[in-house]
């Protein structure tokens, strides 16, 4: 059985609720959400890969 990695759980858990977060701003027509949630959201998908990338290099994936 492969061993849960935590970090990438709570990226994706993350990413999860900030793409639900860009849907109700643009359903309530708020531009600064949309925006703070989608640029939020980048960053986490930029930085889980970034870590997924060092993790194979180190060897640890």
């Amino acid at each position: 059985m492969q061993t849960i990695k935590w970090r990438f759980l709570l990226l994706a858990i993350f990413a999860g609720i900030l793409i639900v977060a860009t849907g109700i701003s643009l359903g309530q027509g708020s531009l600064a959400g949309t925006l703070i949630s989608t640029g939020l959201l980048i960053a986490v998908f930029g930085f889980g890969f970034s870590m997924k990338k060092k993790m194979i290099k180190n060897g640890e994936l």
